[in-house]
């Protein structure tokens, strides 16, 4: 299994990336690598950012949603902190799936750290695939730097595959840089 996500990731990295860059005003500017193999969109909602990765193919395998949050209190400032936030976060949504025991992984983040939670919809799994309609999803935050958060939201039908590993990897290499 170790092997297949190597080789999954190293694909992804062959990849040719791309960095979009979001003003976030005083509080620097993000960007977001990206392979070529995605489209990228952002919308700027003031005290936040919504960026969506979706794949340039049709029935692409995984989609990507980041809600870059500006916040005005620095609260889950440690990594305890914030793995203790994303287990609270994800608490709902296990209880929705019928899981009783999970677990919140780290990210590798390039800058910052954060945690995420993986479900599968048992409604889903084993069955073809269907457009819009995703297997396994997973939820998570990322500090990027203070008063920066990202939410997370990777939808995929493999998270072993290639488009989940280089959303993964998108998330993972975010950076936010000074302001101009």
């Amino acid at each position: 299994m170790k092997i297949v996500t190597a080789l999954a990731i190293a694909a992804a990295l062959a990849l040719p990336a791309g960095a979009d860059t979001f003003d976030l005003r005083e509080r620097g500017l993000l960007e977001v690598y990206v392979t070529d193999e995605f489209k990228i969109a952002g919308e700027d909602l003031g005290d936040r950012w919504e960026i969506l990765l979706t794949p340039k193919r049709p029935l692409g395998e995984a989609v990507a949603r980041l809600v870059v949050n500006l916040t005005p209190a620095d609260e889950h400032n440690s990594k305890p902190k914030l793995r203790a936030r994303v287990l609270e976060l994800c608490a709902p949504i296990a209880e929705q799936h019928g899981v009783r025991k999970y677990t919140a992984l780290e990210f590798y983040s390039r800058q910052g750290f954060g945690y995420h939670c993986t479900f599968a919809n048992p409604k889903l799994v084993g069955k073809p695939p269907v457009e819009g309609d995703f297997k396994y999803a997973t939820y998570g935050v990322v500090r990027l730097a203070p008063r920066v958060y990202v939410a997370v939201t990777l939808l995929t039908d493999d998270p072993e595959g290639a488009e989940y590993q280089a959303l993964l990897g998108a998330v993972e290499g975010m950076e936010v840089r000074p302001p101009r």
